[in-house]
């Protein structure tokens, strides 16, 4: 196991002692390698990820609230390779009904719905062609979505952000992962790819 895999298992431990849980407020655009229904609420985002032996750097623009697209490279031992990153919410979630998007991630075309089945919880399932394993689905969970601040009788406190636990299956692995926010525009990420691989990641919202 290499040393971002333990920073992983040691991270997800500490977000399961110390987040507050509250009701979730927000639907976040993708899990930890499976996309979701929900498009990015601020008007872009821009990251860094360490997945494996791979880099990912992507961007994205939100043209309107229905719609996202940017892109993406991805660094291999040959060279680097480029991917478009495309989604529209055909149907927004209401009723019972699930939020339901189109899109293209990479190379790969999906179609994905997404449905809050608790108040602070919210499931994902996707069809995609061969290249993301034909079918996917997760599970996110968020704690403290309002980023709370506890203070004691000495006035000092301790601060516990908005803190979003993943799960996902995706070509024939599981991936569990958790993305924190250091402020509200800045998140880092830890997940374990697969209990035998890792992936770091910093994200940034504009």
């Amino acid at each position: 196991m290499n040393i971002i895999s333990k920073l992983a298992i040691v991270f997800l431990i500490v977000v399961a002692v110390i987040a507050f849980l509250q009701p979730a407020d927000a639907a976040d655009s993708d899990l930890i390698l499976t996309p979701t229904a929900g498009i990015i609420e601020n008007q872009g985002a821009v990251g860094a990820e360490r997945i494996g032996a791979r880099t990912r750097i992507y961007g994205l623009f939100k043209l309107e609230n229905f719609i996202e697209i940017g892109g993406q490279v991805i660094t291999h031992p040959q060279e680097p390779e480029l991917g478009i990153l495309l989604k529209t919410r055909l149907i927004a979630e209401g009723d019972g009904r699930p939020d339901i998007a189109v899109g293209i991630r990479g190379r790969s075309l999906y179609a994905v719905g997404s449905l809050s089945f608790y108040e602070n919880t919210r499931g994902h399932f996707g069809l995609s062609d061969s290249s993301m394993g034909g079918i996917f689905f997760g599970v996110d969970h968020v704690f403290n979505p309002y980023d709370v601040q506890i203070v004691g009788e000495d006035e000092d406190g301790m601060r516990l952000p908005r803190t979003r636990v993943m799960a996902e299956y995706i070509d024939e692995d599981f991936n569990f992962g958790a993305r924190m926010n250091i402020t509200q525009e800045l998140l880092v990420e830890l997940s374990l790819l697969g209990l035998s691989d890792a992936k770091a990641g910093i994200h940034f919202n504009f």
